[in-house]
């Protein structure tokens, strides 16, 4: 919480406070405005040492450590990370998510952490998904059985298609479904329930959060091109009103909201706890409703330390966001089909069993 009271209204960053007067990065000394994970930085170190401590990544200089020293020129950009990260630790800067949501007591705590470990494995979700890939063609029950693919390193030169992204978006949101700590408790026919259910309304929602990260508002794939418009713009037959909708209805609810990430992330796994599913077991049932009371009273403890009086009205509007997934998810439900039987396109078993 900043200085007297009030919140700092970043979406990305709940320590960023404005100041007055010029300022400049601690790690690069390029202008700066705000402080970010307790220290003085810009935007862009700020981005880079949030991902690069989520993602556990490990840099190696092939200057030996010396990119930051007195000959370090700051008119222009720092161009080796393992430096740049040891600069953002010697400064001060700590990721520490318990510390960002002003802890005060151990259920703060509890939210902190629980927050912080979805995070981390989103981020690991989406690197994932960015750098990898598998020629492979499982069902959805071998996913779930945890079948040993072959993931290879994706050759940036190849050229993936719609249908590869709708197939490896899928399998990578299926896989962070599945490594929530509560999925080891279900059942195998239970996890296949819940996964049809909803796994392709997650793929949809993780593909609309990086499209806004991306400041776009029409629905891109993972390589930043458009999602649909290839197949809509030979379609003569839909309105520019669906094709727009279709496009953009969800990325654009996300923008109106200004979810944050942790906002995201605790809404995504909240709709996936769903108890009143048709024929869920009894114990499946009681797991569900467990879990969906920790994640929906997590995001009411978000939504009060970050908004504090308008807390309550704001996780009611973040709630409102599962009605504009599913009347999203009936929309792609039925391109899925149009571009199947017209487009012959072809889809993986993965997509198959979940749309």
């Amino acid at each position: 919480m900043a200085p007297g009271g009030s919140v700092p209204s970043s979406s990305t960053d709940l320590l960023a406070l404005d100041l007055t007067g010029p300022k400049n990065c601690e790690v690069c000394r390029r202008p700066a405005n705000c402080f970010n994970f307790g220290v003085m930085t810009c935007d862009a170190c700020k981005m880079f040492f949030r991902r690069t401590m989520l993602l556990n990544v490990q840099y190696q200089c092939r200057r030996n450590n010396q990119c930051f020293d007195e000959n370090f020129s700051c008119l222009k950009a720092p161009y080796c990370r393992a430096c740049r990260l040891v600069q953002c630790i010697k400064v001060g800067m700590k990721l520490n998510l318990s510390a960002m949501l002003e802890v005060n007591n151990q259920k703060d705590d509890a939210v902190a952490t629980l927050i912080e470990s979805l995070l981390y494995q989103d981020a690991r979700r989406e690197k994932d998904l960015i750098t990898n890939f598998t020629f492979e063609n499982p069902t959805l029950e071998e996913v779930i059985e945890c079948k040993q693919l072959t993931i290879v390193v994706r050759d940036p030169t190849h050229e993936m298609t719609s249908s590869d992204w709708c197939f490896f978006g899928a399998y990578t949101a299926i896989k962070f479904l599945l490594n929530l700590h509560f999925m080891r408790r279900l059942s195998t026919r239970d996890k296949t329930l819940l996964l049809s259910n909803y796994s392709s309304k997650a793929t949809l929602l993780f593909s609309a959060i990086r499209t806004m990260r991306a400041k776009n508002d029409k629905m891109i794939k993972p390589d930043g091109k458009d999602f649909f418009i290839e197949f809509l713009s030979k379609w003569s037959d839909f309105s520019l009103h669906f094709t727009n909708r279709v496009r953009s209805m969800l990325v654009n609810r996300l923008i109106d909201l200004e979810i944050t990430n942790e906002e995201f992330i605790l809404v995504t796994v909240l709709f996936f706890c769903n108890p009143v599913l048709d024929e869920l077991s009894e114990h499946a049932v009681t797991v569900l409703t467990e879990q969906q009371k920790v994640y929906s009273s997590a995001l009411m403890q978000y939504c009060l330390l970050q908004y504090q009086q308008n807390g309550p009205s704001r996780f009611t509007d973040l709630l409102s966001l599962c009605t504009v997934t599913n009347k999203y998810f009936e929309d792609v439900q039925y391109l899925y089909w149009i571009f199947q039987f017209h487009f012959h396109v072809k889809y993986k078993n993965l997509v198959s069993s979940i749309i």
